[in-house]
């Protein structure tokens, strides 16, 4: 039902009015993965076009979530051979080695772009998925040592810096002026630990082996086994995870959860009840894809989410939920392409 909820997806938006961002980066890239997977060309046509119209107009890597589109222009160049999409990426790249650090060998998360003017300096959570999983790949396939070196960090600094050692789950942000975690008492977004669930299987295969990925291994086998505990009865994951905290179900962080906790089943990193819960938060994704005037659809995805200055459980709570957006249908397709390996 994924897949052609994905097929339905491409004739519903027109590619060259959607914006150079994450949530349609991952999208791109999640599109890729399903022909990749396949052995098919259903979706070329919809990423060149994308492509194509921003290449026209002009496009900016300037932040971890303009970085993202660079996922699938790889994707795109490994399939067509078309230099101008091989050179988004090698801009991707480009930003990546001269991007200023601010905290040991991370980005800010804002960049460069408008919303670093407004929000303090920051790593997040999110750049895992957003620029973790394309360093770990291009580095790997493009024989670039540096970035090979960087996407290694990641996880092991990510740990560091936002995982809270009492409750083993990942704050969204780190303000590097306060030296703090933010939000700072326990408060933890679903999606953000949805997306290192699910970037860390999209980025083994491409680390070296050695004591950082050994290290990553156990992240993630930790945070596994953490979220299980707070699995609903009904199969989802809510918004924020501990409960008492006015939150709910969210379908964009059970996805990603499910993605991470089948792969953790059926690789062995993790065991059969990871395999179980993961089937589980899957298929209550899945079941809610329904039908409206234009075609398929998936509801229940909360809004773009940041961690708001002064008042962070209430930027949560408040968050709105829409449909089929962008991020929400690349986490069920990544669900959805680990579900078919198990």
């Amino acid at each position: 039902m994924t897949f052609l909820l994905a097929k339905h997806m491409v004739h519903r938006y027109t590619p060259e009015h959607m914006k150079w961002m994450w949530g349609q980066g991952l999208f791109m890239y999640a599109l890729a993965c399903i022909d990749e997977a396949h052995g098919t060309d259903d979706f070329t046509w919809f990423l060149a076009r994308y492509y194509d119209a921003h290449i026209k107009k002009g496009y900016k890597i300037v932040s971890s979530d303009t970085l993202a589109p660079a996922l699938g222009a790889y994707m795109l160049w490994r399939k067509t051979g078309i230099a101008a999409y091989k050179k988004i990426a090698d801009d991707a790249a480009h930003y990546m080695h001269t991007s200023k650090r601010i905290l040991a060998h991370l980005p800010n998360h804002m960049g460069t772009g408008i919303y670093s003017k407004m929000y303090p300096k920051s790593i997040w959570v999110d750049s895992v998925m957003m620029y973790g999983v394309f360093a770990s790949r291009y580095a790997a396939e493009q024989g670039d040592t540096e970035l090979a070196s960087f996407a290694l960090k990641q996880l092991p600094l990510f740990e560091k810096y936002l995982r809270d050692p009492e409750y083993g789950l990942f704050y969204h942000s780190y303000w590097t002026g306060l030296k703090t975690t933010y939000p700072r008492k326990p408060m933890f977004w679903g999606r953000g630990n949805g997306w290192i669930m699910a970037a860390i299987p999209l980025m083994l295969s491409y680390l070296p082996e050695g004591e950082e990925k050994s290290r990553t291994i156990t992240a993630y086998q930790q945070l596994a086994n953490t979220l299980m505990t707070y699995q609903r009865i009904d199969g989802f994951f809510d918004t924020l995870l501990l409960p008492g905290q006015s939150a709910y179900r969210e379908t964009s962080a059970t996805a990603l959860i499910a993605a991470g906790l089948m792969y953790g089943g059926r690789t062995g990193l993790l065991g059969q009840d990871a395999l179980l819960a993961g089937k589980r938060a899957f298929a209550a994704t899945e079941n809610l894809i329904t039908a409206d005037k234009k075609g398929l659809c998936l509801p229940e995805i909360s809004a773009p989410t940041i961690p708001i200055p002064g008042f962070p459980l209430l930027g949560y709570q408040y968050t709105p939920k829409g449909k089929n957006m962008t991020y929400g249908l690349a986490a069920l397709i990544f669900a959805a392409l680990e579900a078919e390996k198990c």
